[in-house]
């Protein structure tokens, strides 16, 4: 019975956690979603680019404006965190298009005053 009613009380309290987001940490729903899938959002990699230069990060969002060039281009990804920049190789897909689970290394383009410009170079 008491393992039972420790039960109970783990699935109650993820139910809160999952339906509140938990709120120790600045952690949020968005957060907790994305580390259960594995993926790093947009939002810390633009908020701590010295921490993430030269990482290979795991994002998914939604492709945006685009430049292509032959061979190689440029498209916005934007999750619920915020945009960056993706360098690809591999054609750049139609505005709108859900991208999942793209995997690439982040690289600090340029940097204008206060302003980094961050490009996550695809694999």
């Amino acid at each position: 019975m008491k393992i039972f009613a420790l039960l109970v009380v783990l699935v109650i309290g993820a139910g809160g956690y999952l339906t509140f987001g938990y709120k120790g940490g600045n952690e949020t729903l968005d957060t907790f979603i994305a580390n259960m899938q594995g993926l790093d959002r947009i939002g810390d990699i633009q908020k701590e680019p010295r921490e993430y230069h030269d990482r290979k990060v795991v994002v998914s969002g939604t492709a945006g404006g685009a430049i292509g060039f032959i061979g190689f281009g440029i498209y916005k990804l934007t999750d619920s965190s915020g945009s960056i920049y993706v360098s690809t190789q591999k054609g750049i897909p139609p505005e709108g298009k859900a991208i999942n689970r793209l995997k690439g290394t982040v690289q600090q383009s340029f940097t204008f005053g206060t302003k980094n410009i961050l490009v996550i170079v695809e694999d």
